[in-house]
C-alpha cells in the first residue's frame, strides 16, 4: 500500500507538468489571396455635382474558416482608383486601404460535389489619404473544392460583392469627392489550413 502511494505522490507532479505543457503544434488558418474589381466606380465631385468613372482595381488577403458552416473572417484589401476628366480638371489616383471583418458561411460538401457556396457580411473599417471611413459589405460565390473529402476550404474562388454605402474623400485625385457605392467581382483562390509547430 505504501508502495502504490508513493508511486501515485511521485507521479503527481509530472501528470501535472503534461497537463499544463503547451501543444506541441497549432492550426494555421485557410487564406484566401485574391484579385478584386469593381463592374462600375464613380465619384461624384461636389464643386459642379458632376460624375465621374474610374478604372479600378485591387488585391487582397484574408483568413477563411477551417470547415463548414459560419465561422468569422478577416483581412486586409488595398484598392487603386484612377480618375481623368479635362471638363473637371481632374487627372489622378487614389488609394484605398481596407480592414475587412465579419463572418462567413460555407456551405457543405456534399456527395463528392466539389463546388461549395459562400456568402458573408462584412464592415470595411479603411482609410484614403486624411480619410477614415467605414462602410458595409455583403458577397456571394462559390469555391471550387479542390478536394472534395476535405470540409476544410481549399481551391479557386468567384465571389460578388457590394458595398453599400457613399465614401466621403478628402482627396479624390486631386479634388473632395464622393465614392459611391459599387458591386464587384472577387478571384482568388483558397490556400488550405496547416499544422506548424508551437513556439
Amino acid at each position: 500500500m505504501r508502495a502504490i502511494l508513493l508511486a501515485i505522490i511521485v507521479c503527481l507532479p509530472a501528470a501535472a507538468q503534461a497537463a499544463t505543457a503547451k501543444p506541441a503544434f497549432t492550426w494555421v488558418s485557410a487564406t484566401e489571396g485574391y484579385f478584386t474589381m469593381p463592374f462600375v466606380s464613380q465619384v461624384r465631385y461636389p464643386d459642379n455635382n458632376k460624375t465621374v468613372d474610374t478604372d479600378a482595381w485591387g488585391f487582397g488577403l484574408r483568413a477563411v474558416g477551417n470547415g463548414e458552416g459560419v465561422s468569422r473572417t478577416a483581412g486586409l484589401q488595398f484598392e487603386r482608383h484612377t480618375a481623368s476628366n479635362s471638363g473637371l480638371g481632374v487627372n489622378g489616383t487614389f488609394y484605398l486601404f481596407d480592414f475587412l471583418a465579419g463572418a462567413e458561411y460555407v456551405s457543405p460538401v456534399r456527395n463528392g460535389r466539389p463546388l461549395r457556396f459562400t456568402a458573408s457580411g462584412l464592415v470595411d473599417l479603411g482609410m484614403s489619404d486624411t480619410t477614415f471611413y467605414m462602410a458595409p459589405v455583403l458577397t456571394a460565390g462559390l469555391l471550387y473544392q479542390k478536394d472534395v473529402y476535405d470540409t476544410a476550404p481549399g481551391g479557386f474562388t468567384l465571389t460578388l460583392y457590394y458595398r453599400f454605402t457613399d465614401i466621403d474623400l478628402d482627396n479624390a485625385a486631386g479634388k473632395p469627392g464622393t465614392l459611391r457605392p459599387a458591386a464587384g467581382i472577387r478571384l482568388g483562390y483558397v490556400f488550405e489550413g496547416f499544422w506548424k509547430p508551437a513556439k
